[in-house]
């Protein structure tokens, strides 16, 4: 059985590369390649680390992308992009309440509540 980072070797690279150079490649990296190099940083708790940073402000969260990113980050285990995508939600919340409702399961309903009402009492 092929592990999940053995199936993209350009993004195991470029997590490779950064380990060794402190630094990513100026290249294009697509948005889904800095969701893989975010959770590589998580599976190998890689804490507070300049690559997440890196990795992460190529990652653009938006109302067409949002459940989708929170579904991936939920089954991947991608800790700081699910954090993103719970942020935005919060932050969105009116505009996004019915499209919520119609897909989102219970726990991740309460994560959503937990966070709007931290971002609210800040």
């Amino acid at each position: 059985m092929q592990s999940y980072f053995e199936e993209d070797s350009k993004v195991f690279g470029l997590f490779l590369k950064y380990l060794y150079t402190d630094k990513l490649p100026k290249e294009n990296i697509t948005m889904n390649e800095a969701i893989d190099l975010c959770y590589l940083s998580d599976f190998y708790g890689l804490e507070n680390n300049r690559l997440i940073h890196l990795a992460e402000g190529r990652i653009q969260v938006d109302q067409s992308n949002v459940l989708s990113l929170l579904d991936t980050s939920e089954k991947l285990g991608a800790k700081r992009i699910k954090a993103m995508c719970l942020k935005f939600i919060a932050n969105n919340f009116e505009i996004m309440k019915d499209k919520i409702m119609e897909t989102i399961d219970k726990e991740l309903l309460i994560s959503i509540i937990e966070v709007k009402s931290e971002l609210e009492y800040k």
